[in-house]
């Protein structure tokens, strides 16, 4: 899909096409009509701009009568009345056709807001098998740095190239999930704010199991006595999606978290749950055992370990949508 997309303005009532244009991964899904159809966009406008840049020939009979008859002369009725009716034909005809001309951009932007509305409904299923495909790389990365959580370790290890490719991996993970929420903002804005619970859900199947009180840490009051920002006790660095913190806990616990890419309303009957259960007074959050979740409750605590001890030492990481 070229890039001339961005060439197109697009009204503020055609938001998923201002969506697409905005994520090049998005972009990159549409079908090669629509970037016909751009380029039909861009010749129409400027065949209208250089039409409407002719001149309109105009014929003053009054100024030009008078003078003739000042002068003795009496011009020829037939003649004067030809030349009037050409002239005025043809700047009637010119700017029908301005008119007609300036007209036919619209027609091919709304003929782009048309196909991209119906290509945005299967985009999320293509990026869960981007995900996938992803996780599946970042697992052979992941494999190698067995033990190691900051670029420090993998230094001492020897590892610093598959560190690195860790962080061009997370990079691109956070691509892909950008373009996931600003999809699903589409369909539901208001319960997909950042660092919100219904973000959270979006992106991982499991979050629950991992974090059964997801929803009273999310909206913890608790604040850092010397920096004053909110204290979020997280198992990982749940929104810092550029983070190769995150992607390491991702693919470490893969089977637990369930990452995956859903359409909001996949997730409501969840999303009422979390914060029913976070509602109920005086009830403490359920523990996994270990006889419910197989081996997976030894790999989440696993996971909490290394994120608590990663998280210590590692800067706080903005979210990529702030």
């Amino acid at each position: 899909m070229s890039s001339s997309l961005s060439s197109i303005q697009f009204g503020i009532d055609e938001k998923a096409a201002r969506v697409v244009q905005k994520h090049p991964r998005l972009t990159a899904m549409l079908p090669a009509e629509v970037d016909e159809l751009v380029t039909g966009f861009l010749g129409a406008k400027a065949l209208a701009a250089a039409v409407s840049d002719l001149p309109v020939e105009s014929v003053d009979l009054t100024d030009e009568v008078d003078a003739s008859l000042r002068a003795g002369e009496v011009p020829d009725a037939a003649e004067l009345v030809d030349r009037y009716a050409t002239a005025k034909r043809k700047a009637d005809e010119l700017r029908a056709v301005r008119a007609e001309l300036a007209a036919l951009p619209v027609r091919f932007v709304s003929d782009i807001v048309r196909m991209i509305n119906e290509e945005v409904r299967v985009m999320p299923d293509v990026l869960a098998e981007e995900l996938d495909e992803l996780l599946d790389r970042a697992a052979e990365v992941v494999a190698q740095l067995d033990g190691i959580d900051s670029a420090e370790a993998a230094v001492d290890a020897e590892k610093a190239a598959e560190w690195r490719q860790l962080k061009t991996l997370a990079a691109e993970y956070a691509d892909l999930r950008q373009a996931q929420v600003a999809l699903a903002r589409l369909e539901n804005p208001l319960n997909l704010t950042p660092g919100s619970v219904g973000l959270a859900l979006i992106m991982f199947g499991g979050i629950e199991r991992v974090v059964p009180d997801l929803a009273r840490r999310l909206t913890s009051q608790v604040r850092n006595a010397i920096t004053g920002e909110a204290i979020t006790a997280l198992p990982f660095p749940l929104f810092d999606l550029g983070s190769p913190l995150h992607l390491l806990a991702v693919a470490r616990s893969r089977a637990v978290l369930e990452p995956h890419v859903v359409h909001p309303s996949e997730i409501a009957e969840r999303l009422a749950a979390v914060h029913a259960a976070a509602e109920l007074p005086g009830v403490q959050p359920t523990r996994t055992s270990s006889d419910q979740l197989g081996g997976e409750h030894e790999a989440v605590q696993v996971l909490s370990r290394r994120a608590r001890n990663a998280t210590i030492a590692t800067p706080k990481v903005s979210q990529p949508w702030g």
